[in-house]
């Protein structure tokens, strides 16, 4: 569950990305805050939902939507409502596209006055805690759990280095496969091929296997 919508008040007001906020206003702390920013992806950056079949739940936004018909006063000083607490006729709108959520709050004038996106997606390391699931070198890999250090990224079998795949990178693939040769980061970033899309950080037999058809016309 990653948007919680309700009504009854007639407002419009919308919290942050948060968690286990569950008391009144003034329980809030920092640790329930898991994105404060604004969730625009022209402002501080979309909010992003990760699944996790074991922890399923990760936070959510919170919209009370009430002001469709009719407008009435109120304090709107939650501390969560902090980027759109207004007392102002509109109806909410979704946009969803995958695992893409658009909200946009719409004026009865046409008007649009907030407005934020979530982005759903599969978490990289459900064993270990990275909220933000950062893979700096785009392999695949969590920065919590890379095998191959950050600045290295796995290629396509050139462990030669020298642009093409050739009999000189299949011979390295054989000596390295067979353990005559250990390979280092920048060898293993480039010939680490097994399991395809999701390597394993060592270089063996499957990952020659893997290797064969692209050297082989």
């Amino acid at each position: 569950m990653d948007l919680v919508l309700s009504g009854h008040s007639h407002s419009y007001e919308r919290s942050f990305l948060l968690d286990d906020h569950y008391g009144s206003s003034t329980t809030l702390t920092p640790g329930m805050q898991i994105d404060n920013g604004d969730g625009r992806t022209d402002g501080d950056g979309a909010y992003k939902a990760v699944f996790n079949e074991v922890d399923p739940y990760r936070g959510a936004v919170y919209i009370t939507a009430g002001s469709s018909g009719k407008t009435s006063s109120g304090t709107l000083d939650h501390p969560v409502m902090v980027h759109a607490s207004l007392q102002q006729l509109g109806s909410l709108v979704l946009d969803i596209d995958g695992n893409r959520l658009d909200a946009t709050f719409v004026r009865e004038n046409g008007g649009v006055d907030d407005y934020f996106t979530i982005l759903k997606s599969s978490d990289n390391c459900p064993a270990i805690a990275n909220p933000e699931q950062l893979d700096t070198d785009g392999d695949g890999f969590s920065d919590a759990t890379d095998p191959i250090p950050l600045g290295f990224n796995f290629a396509d079998g050139d462990v030669v280095t020298d642009g093409s795949i050739n009999a000189g990178d299949y011979v390295v693939m054989m000596r390295l496969a067979l353990g005559l040769v250990q390979p280092d980061n920048m060898v293993l970033a480039q010939g680490d091929l097994y399991p395809p899309g999701n390597p394993d950080g060592v270089i063996s037999l499957q990952d020659l296997l893997v290797f064969r058809p692209l050297h082989l016309p």
